[in-house]
């Protein structure tokens, strides 16, 4: 029996065919110098200026911004337009990335383009509050290549 392989935007855990990007024989820990190249600049948006936190900081500030209590995820409203690209949404009962100003819906073989109609409201945010503050600071995410190819 297959294995879960992959999370969604909720948090859970399934098992699909399709190989992720991350992980194991995905894809490479550090960068051509042995340093964690994607980890520095991530702790360095995330400290938005000032002095970088190490690795308990920024798990205890992770969990506390992406849990209400253990097995229960926090989300919250805004407005899409004020989301940064990397943020993950729901609209109409599934997640949507925001990606240069466009929507594409997440799937677990990757993002693809769809129809969707956006609220005039705010938006439900599945992203915790801190990620999209360090996405806000100019983190870049590494994304799946089909945001890429999703539109184009």
């Amino acid at each position: 029996m297959p294995r879960q392989n992959r999370v969604t935007p909720y948090g859970e855990l399934i098992t699909v065919p399709d190989r992720g990007m991350f992980w194991g024989n995905r894809g490479p820990l550090l960068d051509r110098e042995g340093g964690l190249a994607r980890y520095q600049a991530f702790k360095h948006a995330f400290a938005a200026g000032g002095e970088p936190p190490g690795a308990p900081e920024i798990d205890a500030r992770m969990n506390a911004s992406r849990l209400v209590r253990p097995g229960v995820r926090r989300t919250y409203q805004a407005p899409l337009a004020g989301l940064p690209s990397g943020t993950m949404v729901e609209i109409g009962g599934d997640a949507w990335l925001v990606t240069d100003g466009r929507l594409l819906a997440w799937t677990p073989g990757g993002y693809a383009e769809r129809p969707v109609t956006v609220p005039h409201g705010p938006v439900t945010v599945i992203t915790p509050r801190v990620t999209v503050a360090v996405l806000a600071a100019g983190y870049q995410p590494v994304l799946h290549p089909s945001a890429e190819s999703a539109g184009h």
